[in-house]
């Protein structure tokens, strides 16, 4: 099991990776997104605006939002890091995904 200190990290590198992408701000929907990691009981919040991820901070489990992915924290570093495919972790129930079907796309690019 990952610490909360090195899914924050892995995390902070997504953002840092999606914004040396530099996609266009229209390419992407701006929306809420929460991580939920049952192992280590907490979740985090990061917002989606202008392509960039943004303001990640703890949250509550129950946080209402646009988008929520639950994993254990190890598979969301693996996620993140591309040692995990998505479609391969949301089909085997690795990675939990409750979005609307057009988010389901949108979260794909990120990872």
């Amino acid at each position: 099991m990952a610490s909360a200190a090195e899914v924050e990290r892995s995390i902070r590198s997504l953002m840092k990776k999606l914004a040396d992408a530099s996609p266009a701000p229209d390419s992407i929907p701006d929306r809420t997104i929460l991580c939920v990691l049952p192992d280590l009981k907490t979740a985090y919040r990061v917002e989606l605006k202008k392509a960039k991820l943004r303001g990640l901070r703890k949250a509550e489990t129950n946080e209402v939002t646009d988008a929520r992915i639950t994993a254990r924290s190890d598979d969301l570093i693996a996620l993140i890091d591309g040692r995990l495919g998505v479609a391969y972790a949301f089909l085997t129930g690795k990675v939990k995904i409750d979005a609307p079907a057009s988010d389901l796309m949108m979260l794909r690019k990120l990872f």
